[in-house]
């Protein structure tokens, strides 16, 4: 479904203002400029590239190398913080932190949780199959 009509994105931001939502919505809309379409823009282009950082932290843990897990994990806290998805920054954060002191031990407990979060995000896409295009932007 494409998101072209006003009772869909009105539907849509009910979704994301829910307060269980793992995105802080009001906090996403007033940095875009309560711009909705570029909120869902900026979402999308998170799910891509946070896979990547979560990918690259998992093999720096396998690898023990705690340089890329501590780059990775910056990359995850700022996407997530400018997603406005403030739990998985804060945990991400966490995870940059022990890396910088080469701790690892609940590494992989850490990224699981970004997953986690992850997960609720693209909850948030699947239930509502939300698709920006060019077109509607």
């Amino acid at each position: 479904m494409l998101v072209n009509s006003s009772s869909e994105l009105e539907h849509l931001k009910s979704v994301l203002a829910d307060p269980a939502s793992p995105v802080d919505f009001d906090l996403l809309v007033k940095v875009t400029g309560h711009n909705f379409e570029f909120a869902l823009e900026i979402l999308q282009d998170f799910l891509v590239s946070v896979k990547v950082y979560i990918a690259e932290s998992q093999a720096a843990i396998e690898h023990n190398n705690p340089v890329v897990l501590r780059n990775a994990a910056h990359k995850i806290k700022g996407a997530s913080a400018q997603s406005a998805i403030k739990k998985m920054s804060y945990i991400a954060e966490l995870l940059e932190s022990q890396a910088k002191v080469k701790n690892l031990n609940n590494a992989m407990d850490l990224i699981r949780e970004i997953e986690e979060f992850l997960g609720e995000v693209q909850r948030l896409f699947s239930n509502n199959e939300i698709l920006i295009s060019n077109e509607s932007l």
